[in-house]
Order: C-alpha cells, then sequence, then structure tokens
C-alpha cells in the first residue's frame, strides 16, 4: 500500500490525497456516473445528461471535476468530449481502502 512511507509511518499526506478522491466519487451523481462508465467503458456529456436526467451544466460540473481529480479520462473527438474511467486511479483507490483487511477475520 502506497499510504505508508520508508520507515513504517503512515503517511497521512497520501492519505489526505486518497479521501479527498473518495469525497469525490461518494456523491450520488458522481457515482452514477461512475456506474454509466463502467457499463459503457465511454460516453460524451449529452448521453450523460439524459441517462441520468439531470441538467447538462450539471453533467458538465461533475464531469470537470471528476476529471480534475484523476478519476475519469476525457478524450475530444471532433466537437464531442468522451469521459471513460480513469482504471489506474480507481484501482490505488480501492487498494487503500483495503487497509490490509483480511476478509475471512470476524473481529
Amino acid at each position: 500500500m502506497d499510504i505508508y512511507e520508508n520507515s513504517g509511518k503512515i503517511n497521512l499526506k497520501k492519505i489526505e490525497e486518497h479521501v479527498s478522491k473518495l469525497r469525490v466519487v461518494v456523491h450520488p451523481i458522481r457515482f452514477a456516473i461512475m456506474v454509466l462508465l463502467v457499463e459503457n467503458r465511454k460516453m460524451n456529456v449529452t448521453e450523460i445528461y439524459h441517462e441520468l436526467s439531470i441538467p447538462q451544466a450539471a453533467a458538465s460540473g461533475h464531469l470537470k471535476l471528476m476529471c480534475a481529480n484523476n478519476i475519469l479520462c476525457s478524450k475530444r473527438v471532433g466537437k464531442n468530449s468522451y469521459y471513460s474511467l480513469n482504471y489506474k486511479t480507481m484501482k490505488k483507490l480501492l487498494d487503500a481502502m483495503r487497509l490490509g483487511i483480511n476478509k475471512d477475520e470476524c473481529n
């Protein structure tokens, strides 16, 4: 796990980075965007706001924040930007949340 320094102590700066990203993804609309992108691999803003029945400006704001936090990747194709999950960032977040917990342990 990358939350430990070489000394074995917890690196609070790294934890804050992970928590900051987690704050982004736990919002209901942003979580729904992630679900859509897992199912569809890539989508543009129009497809996303139609699917979620939210205003285009709201969808754009959420996408911008998610891109700024490296949760999403965007690729411009002609007039459209297509969004997809940044699986590298998501893997780091999921790895950080495991915290070395053994799922077989009860207490």
